[in-house]
């Protein structure tokens, strides 16, 4: 009787296939509403670790440099070159290392400069030095470049040489071997009013500054779905260095670069990585990114007039094209939240990750609302003109990173 009992009390303590079916709709009700709001959670927490990991390699590169004496710093690639995503996009990052200075085989080592003038006497911009052979490095390198031009070796074109005493600085564009195998410099200047003449025919001591390479450690990728925006990343509180469209000086024609992709890869523009060199204190010493000179991509270095601004934001919802960059008509860039309002310029879960360059520190920025009075931002122009959209997007950058700058000081973020 008892286990009768039993048995009919384990039957009523279960549930019927209705009930069943009515917990099975709550739970699936719930998921689907849950669900959207764990994705969102997900998806900044993407943005976040990647804002707090490119954080963190910076400053590792930093004090690397600190510890070698200075020359050291990260280098920051693009994803590639095949459309104007991929050149405005980075992901990967990597350590990069200084050679020692240069200043030939022994103490006192010198080379004869040689300034061009025309026949009025007027200083051209042709200056070369002579190198005897016996500097083994540079032999070396003009070897090395001669059977090669491509080879990057020990001392190379886009190097910075100082001259004399007080080291005035010049840039290397050639190295080349003479029929007695010494070596010619081919150097320009840096500063437009350097004058060199005084060095004419003359004798004078180098230290050669070696361009960065790579250091051998593996790259450091962001999270999946969280990229680098160089078209918002910069110098100072305005600076788009970075931008492909500002290294063009092209915002609007979709025929020419950045925005044209070319069939061949042979024939597809490599916007380069960017550089950021740390000195032996930790401060910024120097920047080079791609630069077009002469039709030609080039590693140029760029003045470091303020802080370097780099926003963390969303891959893949970059606004690249030119009617999609802030496009209305209107002085404010949230008028037409379905278009701009996607952009990571005008995101709120982008953060601004950002280097001290006097003292290479590095604070990040969430996103802030820069616009207290929308309708007064920017005055409203034709989005057609090239001059006014660089002028648009460069205000906005202004706005946001001061903005999202404030609000750190002031303990908001």
């Amino acid at each position: 009787m008892f286990v009768a009992k039993m048995k009919r009390t384990l039957l009523r303590s279960g549930f019927t296939l209705v009930e069943l079916m009515i917990a099975l709709a709550i739970i699936t009700l719930l998921t689907s509403i849950a669900l959207p709001t764990v994705k969102n959670t997900l998806r900044e927490q993407q943005v976040s670790r990647s804002a707090t990991l490119f954080q963190s390699v910076i400053e590792e590169a930093r004090a690397r440099s600190i510890a070698t004496g200075g020359g050291g710093g990260i280098i920051i690639d693009r994803i590639g070159g095949r459309g104007p995503l991929g050149r405005s996009q980075a992901i990967r990052m990597r350590f990069a290392t200084t050679p020692a200075p240069y200043s030939g085989e022994g103490l006192g080592d010198r080379g004869l400069i040689s300034v061009g003038f025309n026949p009025a006497g007027v200083t051209l911009d042709t200056l070369t030095m002579l190198v005897p052979g016996e500097a083994s490095q540079l032999l070396r390198s003009a070897r090395d470049i001669d059977a090669n031009p491509n080879k990057r070796t020990l001392i190379n074109p886009g190097d910075i040489i100082q001259l004399g005493d007080n080291g005035m600085p010049a840039e290397i564009t050639g190295i080349g071997l003479t029929a007695t195998s010494d070596v010619m410099l081919a150097l320009q200047r840096i500063e437009p009013n350097s004058n060199f003449r005084r060095f004419h025919n003359q004798q004078v001591q180098y230290r050669i500054l070696r361009s960065p390479t790579p250091a051998i450690a593996m790259p450091t990728e962001l999270s999946q779905g969280a990229a680098i925006d160089l078209t918002s990343s910069g110098i100072g509180r305005y600076g788009n260095e970075f931008s492909p469209m500002e290294i063009e000086g092209n915002y609007i024609d979709t025929t020419a670069l950045p925005f044209v992709v070319a069939a061949n890869r042979s024939q597809v523009v490599d916007y380069g990585s960017i550089w950021i060199l740390f000195g032996a204190r930790g401060e910024v010493s120097r920047v080079l990114s791609s630069q077009r000179v002469g039709g030609a991509l080039q590693l140029q270095e760029l003045p470091v007039l303020g802080d370097i601004h780099f926003l963390v934001s969303r891959s893949g919802e970059l606004k690249v094209e030119p009617n999609d960059q802030l496009e209305d008509t209107d002085g404010s860039p949230f008028a037409d939240d379905a278009d701009d309002g996607t952009t990571p310029l005008l995101n709120n879960e982008s953060i601004w990750v950002t280097i001290k360059s006097r003292n290479g520190e590095v604070v990040s920025s969430s996103w802030t609302n820069p616009f207290v009075n929308q309708g007064q931002m920017i005055p409203p122009g034709p989005p057609t003109d090239n001059v006014y959209q660089s002028s648009r997007i460069r205000s906005v950058i202004g706005a946001a990173r001061t903005a999202a700058v404030e609000a750190r000081d002031l303990g908001s973020n």
